[in-house]
């Protein structure tokens, strides 16, 4: 009986070393999700600002395929 009960509280030490393993274990994790959002929201803070530039400089190509047409349907009609 007496080794049973040397055996149990060996056991009982493993598993809550175990337990405190695991929680080192989702702390570094949780860490580690932090820093991953961090980049993820710099990422899209990046493509959000490449895309308001995108647009508008197909905004200005617009405006100037607008005026060129404009000019030539100008010039088409002057000579009519």
């Amino acid at each position: 009986m007496q080794k049973e009960m040397e055996l149990l509280k060996i056991w009982k030490a493993d598993a809550i070393e175990a337990l405190a393993d695991n929680e080192r274990c989702i702390a570094a994790q949780m860490e580690m999700i932090k820093r991953m959002q961090g980049i993820i929201s710099a990422v899209y803070d990046h493509l959000h600002e490449s895309q308001v530039a995108l647009l508008s400089f197909v905004d200005v190509k617009r405006e100037l395929y607008e005026d060129m047409q404009g000019k030539r349907k100008g010039r088409h009609e002057t000579t009519k």
